[in-house]
């Protein structure tokens, strides 16, 4: 059956570059810009996609799509048009049509600026925001210190409804990424939505904005509080630093705030996390459909058998979800908030001669005991709201109902 579908994929390759090749000159009189290298690029990403998803594809969906994005741009076409740019179309469109938010096609710019986000800094406006999904919104859940849009009063807490008159709404998360970003100094207009004032509009200026991704300070004597806000190639390395000044400070019990983190570098979340695990004890399995099983072990710490309590909440995503998976599994920690976003599933970048790159989903991760928790997510063992109220008011960790909570915990821990 596995045989038979790669074959169909590759017979129907074959007739999709007949299909091109046909359009691809004479329509208006002209020869097309589209080369026989932008016909081998596109029937590479359809056998990426069909070799690496880690999920269902229909194919026959997936090549009409792609046809009929490529008929209409030739045959429609009013102005003068860059022809190459319709085998970008037809992959995004291909993309698309596999319905999995988290598997997309990168332009070169898009690209450049995904791989930005790992290095710590990027150009843009410095926000960090989330899916609603009951809402179907993105809401804005960290406002970057010293950013364009702290400057310009955007609030944690805030609704994006638009950027640069695009409607955004929960389906457009990678979307408004690209949309956020671009060169230094250039402008870009978002509409919000806040509870009190309605809709507003924000014009900002684009710039370079460093993501702090750890902090971290002694709550009182005995106790340490950390927050830490994604992983990118420096969390691991900033965490450890981190921790070893609240140690000096005769930390023994420590509150690790993961609330609004959406994930990042599997390789930075299994450091991180080994600073708690013994050495050579099973963090996670990761194994997909093409994807071969591989099992990632504890580095081991300094800090196994360090009391900790962890703050989760709806947006607590992908590797946060990895780390308290482990921790959890080991009772190793005090789990307090709400139930996380629930993404078990990981995804890997292929990119192309040309500056693209496909980031498509192809494997699933499992806990030590073997729960995968995508689409469920884990539940708190303390369960406390964050009422909707508090957003609208400066943060103040002595109205913070969950923070509260964790520390009362934690003070009877030591």
């Amino acid at each position: 059956m596995e045989k038979n579908k790669k074959i169909f994929v590759k017979v129907i390759c074959v007739l999709l570059l007949v299909f091109l090749s046909c359009f691809s000159k004479d329509v208006y009189g002209t020869q097309s810009a589209v080369t026989f290298k932008d016909y081998i690029k596109l029937a590479a990403v359809i056998t990426d996609l069909e070799y690496m998803y880690d999920g269902d594809i229909n194919e026959r969906k997936l090549m009409t799509s792609a046809m009929d994005t490529i008929s209409y741009h030739i045959t429609n076409r009013e102005d003068e048009m860059n022809e190459k740019d319709l085998i970008d179309e037809t992959i995004k469109s291909m993309v698309d049509s596999i319905q999995d938010p988290y598997t997309i096609y990168m332009d070169e710019k898009e690209y450049s600026d995904f791989n930005s986000i790992s290095q710590g800094k990027y150009v843009g406006v410095g926000i960090q925001s989330s899916v609603k999904k009951d809402l179907n919104k993105i809401q804005v859940i960290q406002v970057f210190e010293n950013s364009p849009a702290e400057k310009s009063g955007v609030k944690s807490g805030d609704y994006i409804i638009k950027v640069n008159n695009e409607e955004i709404d929960a389906s457009k998360e990678d979307r408004l990424t690209t949309l956020l970003r671009g060169e230094e100094g250039s402008e870009v207009k978002m509409t919000i939505y806040r509870q009190d004032t309605g809709n507003m509009e924000i014009n900002m200026k684009r710039a370079t904005v460093i993501i702090n991704t750890v902090t971290g300070e002694m709550v009182d004597d005995k106790i340490a509080y950390m927050a830490v806000s994604t992983f990118d190639e420096n969390t691991s390395a900033h965490f450890e630093e981190k921790l070893k000044k609240l140690k000096s400070q005769n930390m023994i019990g420590l509150i690790l705030d993961l609330r609004d983190n959406g994930g990042g570098l599997v390789n930075e979340c299994i450091n991180m996390v080994s600073n708690f695990i013994e050495k050579d004890k099973l963090i996670e399995t990761v194994k997909g459909k093409n994807y071969p099983e591989k099992k990632h072990y504890s580095l081991g710490g300094d800090y196994v058998g360090l009391e900790m309590v962890i703050l989760m909440n709806e947006n607590t995503a992908s590797a946060s979800e990895m780390f308290i998976g482990a921790m959890k599994d080991y009772n190793l920690a005090t789990i307090v908030g709400t139930k996380s976003f629930g993404k078990g599933i990981g995804q890997s970048v292929k990119p192309y001669n040309d500056g693209t790159a496909l980031k498509i989903t192809t494997s699933k991760f499992y806990t030590p005991l073997g729960n995968n928790i995508h689409g469920k997510g884990f539940l708190p063992d303390v369960k406390v709201e964050y009422e909707e109220s508090l957003y609208r008011d400066e943060y103040s960790r002595d109205k913070d109902p969950q923070f509260q909570k964790a520390l009362s915990i934690m003070r009877d821990k030591v």
